[in-house]
């Protein structure tokens, strides 16, 4: 299941969508399309939650005797903003191990990915892979890819890595979630934030990077672009004997359309669109 109308109306992922596997292997395309609207959700979460905090610092700005550039600001809006992170950079990185693996399954490769892309990028040449796909891996591997893989083992292995939150005021306020510089660096006594990569810039960008790397590589393996169909997995009822009605609802990410899918007597599926009243 993913959100076929989310997807397109960014106009993301529409090469993988069109990714040559056969249906033996379809489900493994079906959860990569899962897993990026996943990743989308929680973008879109963060971005709301960021409107949602300059709101209530803005709600008590007048009261008080600003003199710095930036102030130290907690509230729930805060809390469930930096929320959204540890799971994101946890899917960034399922969908990161996915993509090789399902260019195996295309290619017919005979020596089977493994299934950490870190794993992967010393050895590519093993697996038959074109000198294409393995050049556009290496460059996203050292370019964006290793990184992201090394701030998700650090927060899930070793520390919380959201420990740097602040609001800056000038010129507008934004809300500074600071990641530590050297993910490498485990020990939490002597974590630095002198870069200060902010979080909320960061993780848009090797979302970014992670699709075009999933884009090129669906192209390099024959993939043609289209939209994403709406998905519901039907087999979760049991259509026969057909008792005719709504068996299905999909609404958009709004929700202020839907599809509605009818069973016909002759058991053929009907699809209508709706609008919410």
């Amino acid at each position: 299941m993913y959100l076929a109308d989310l997807l397109n109306s960014r106009r993301l992922f529409q090469t993988v969508s069109g990714w040559p596997i056969s249906r033996a292997d379809d489900e493994s395309l079906s959860d990569f399309l899962f897993r990026a609207t996943s990743a989308l959700i929680h973008l879109v979460r963060i971005e709301q939650l960021h409107t949602a905090c300059i709101r209530e610092y803005q709600g008590y700005a007048p009261q008080l005797d600003i003199r710095r550039d930036r102030i130290v600001f907690s509230s729930s809006s805060v809390f469930a903003l930096i929320n959204e992170i540890p799971p994101l950079l946890g899917t960034l990185r399922i969908m990161q191990n996915m993509l090789l693996p399902m260019c195996g399954k295309v290619l017919g490769l005979k020596t089977s990915m493994p299934s950490s892309l870190n794993d992967a990028v010393s050895r590519l040449h093993k697996y038959g892979l074109s000198p294409q796909v393995q050049k556009r891996t290496l460059s996203y591997w050292t370019t964006a890819g290793k990184l992201l893989k090394d701030y998700r083992d650090l927060d899930q292995h070793n520390h919380v890595i959201i420990k740097h939150v602040l609001i800056e005021l000038q010129p507008k306020p934004k809300m500074l979630v600071f990641l530590p510089d050297n993910p490498m660096v485990k020990n939490a006594a002597k974590f630095s934030f002198h870069a200060e990569r902010n979080a909320l810039e960061y993780l848009p960008a090797a979302f970014q990077q992670l699709h075009d790397y999933a884009e090129d590589l669906a192209h390099m393996v024959g993939s043609t672009p289209k939209e994403h169909n709406a998905s519901m997995r039907m087999s979760q009822l049991d259509l026969l004997p057909p008792k005719g009605g709504t068996i299905g609802l999909i609404l958009d990410f709004g929700g202020d359309k839907a599809i509605e899918l009818s069973q016909l007597p002759d058991c053929r599926l009907q699809a209508q669109q709706r609008v919410k009243q």
